[in-house]
């Protein structure tokens, strides 16, 4: 009896490390190849003016983006967004923003949380 019972503990956590799995594996392939050409998009550039992320745009696509993609994993994700000047490091206020760092967490099973943060901005070169 006891090893039945022990027997059924194993099966039960071996398909729940399954599952977590599958779905951090899941997510982090998404995030992590995360088209560039979705961040590209948002790009506004203007002949003589500075070049910049429209933040309406950036989020639009991003969210878009990771509601096809994660749906699989989970249905419960987050993304926060915040945008500064990469001159100086100080939060950027106005629609014109040169970096990005985009926040994406997730709630897996049993409230395992899922993060990752990524960071693009806009370099001379």
């Amino acid at each position: 009896m006891i090893f039945c019972f022990i027997a059924l503990i194993v099966m039960f956590l071996s398909f729940s490390m399954f599952s977590i799995s599958y779905q951090i594996n899941g997510i982090n392939r998404a995030v992590i190849n995360t088209p560039l050409q979705i961040i590209e998009k948002s790009i506004h550039i203007e002949k003589g003016k500075e070049i910049y992320i429209e933040k309406d745009s950036l989020e639009a696509n991003i969210l878009y983006y990771y509601q096809n993609s994660l749906s699989k994993y989970t249905n419960d994700f987050f993304l926060y967004f915040y945008y500064y000047n990469i001159e100086d490091h100080s939060i950027c206020v106005t629609n014109q923003c040169s970096g990005v760092e985009i926040s994406v967490g997730a709630k897996l099973l049993y409230n395992i949380e899922y993060s990752r943060t990524m960071f693009y901005m806009i370099e001379d070169n």
